[in-house]
């Protein structure tokens, strides 16, 4: 956890120590949408491909330990046929869900049940028909193996036909709680609370360099945004 009032004064020291003017005031409620903000920039970040590793969320140890709090692994999810232009079946996504890591299905074909499909790729709906006519792509029992989508809020596995699929199982990472403080009143009439950052302390800084760039370019501080800019470079 990071204390939100740690931030809030990390804030001001990094505003005013890099700021171009001095002693440059935000507001406490901007100050919280910002972080909000920022936190799920640097989340997306650590799933992200693009970076100088060119690796995503399990590239090294470090990135998979950062963010462990928010994943969520192999939650079952009920599954129905779903109407579609392939066999495929369908789940609700869950509430919480942010990103998708993986999704898989228990599926039976004949007398043979309980075996575990996994979608190898996740595919644009652009893509479908392309992708389900390929002899590598299509879905197989035999192989474990199928392909999914996600749209309207529903993930979808497909199906050749041949099996069906009783369950859906998704590991994901999930929304991290939004960042508040005590002391103002919410845009929809509600007072605010005390809610820590939920990341691990680690990240303190990474989050801090993620709020301090959106104030710098919402500010028009060009001096935080290229200071800002370097240091990102440095931290993964």
């Amino acid at each position: 956890m990071i204390p939100v009032q740690e931030l809030l004064i990390g804030i001001d020291l990094k505003l005013n120590k890099l700021g171009v003017q001095q002693h440059q005031y935000i507001p406490t409620d901007e100050k919280i949408l910002f972080l909000n903000e920022a936190q799920l920039r640097l989340v997306k970040s650590k799933v992200d491909s693009n970076n100088k590793f060119g690796t995503g969320l399990d590239g090294f140890k470090k990135r998979y330990e950062d963010i462990q709090t928010l994943i969520n692994d192999y939650i079952p999810l009920p599954s129905t046929k779903a109407e579609k232009l392939y066999p495929a079946y369908k789940a609700s996504l869950p509430e919480d869900h942010f990103l998708s890591l993986q999704h898989s299905g228990i599926c039976s074909k004949g007398e043979c049940k309980g075996r575990t499909v996994v979608s190898t790729r996740t595919v644009k709906h652009g893509d479908l028909p392309t992708i389900y006519k390929n002899s590598h792509w299509v879905p197989s029992f035999e192989y474990q193996e199928t392909i999914s989508q996600i749209s309207k809020d529903e993930l979808i596995l497909y199906t050749d036909g041949t099996f069906s699929i009783e369950e859906i199982y998704i590991s994901y990472v999930r929304y991290p709680l939004k960042i508040d403080v005590d002391g103002y009143e919410h845009l929809d009439g509600t007072d605010s609370i005390n809610q820590d950052c939920e990341l691990d302390y680690q990240l303190k800084d990474e989050l801090l360099e993620f709020t301090i760039l959106e104030l710098g370019l919402d500010t028009e501080n060009q001096t935080i945004i290229q200071t800002s800019e370097l240091r990102s470079k440095n931290t993964d």
